[in-house]
């Protein structure tokens, strides 16, 4: 049985791992050192857990930790890579390998959607994507419009309620 969670501050370690796991390195490239999520622009992504406008969840399995969705408020000055505007948050997922394929994430995806609009009165959602990435294909499936592309990822925009 999948249990969802609310994300808390204690979860800190478990989101660092999931941004690991969600970003897309290409076959052949070189693997991506987990010690660079320390770095400034990844840290905000998953540093800091409780911020106004932070919203997210985990998945568990047999009190496994399985993925998360979340999405959190950026400033201008402090851009994200997916960044839209300061009132649409950027929406970050994964799910660890060995659960990938099962439905998982599109348990989280309408779980996220439905409470961004429901409790936080939030109108659209944003993310950056490779378009190399499978999962490029599965956001434009569930409605997400390509918003921009600075050469190397899109910043995809979903419309979760009209303004």
């Amino acid at each position: 049985m999948i249990t969802i969670k609310p994300i808390h501050a204690e979860y800190e370690d478990f989101l660092k791992e999931m941004l690991y796991q969600a970003i897309y390195i290409p076959e052949g490239e070189a693997p991506f050192d987990r010690e660079e999520l320390d770095e400034a622009h990844w840290k905000k992504y998953y540093a800091g857990w409780g911020k106004e406008g932070d919203i997210g969840f985990i998945t568990l399995v047999e009190s496994k930790f399985m993925g998360a969705i979340w999405a959190r408020l950026f400033t201008e000055e402090d851009r994200g890579y997916g960044f839209v505007d300061t009132q649409t948050p950027e929406l970050s997922m994964a799910i660890l390998p060995a659960y990938r394929g099962r439905g998982v994430g599109t348990i989280l995806m309408t779980r996220l959607l439905s409470d961004l609009q429901s409790n936080q009165n939030i109108h659209q959602v944003s993310l950056s994507v490779d378009p190399r990435n499978w999962v490029y294909a599965w956001y434009k499936r569930l409605g997400f419009e390509e918003e921009y592309f600075d050469g190397y990822s899109y910043t995809l925009l979903k419309q979760i309620s009209s303004k």
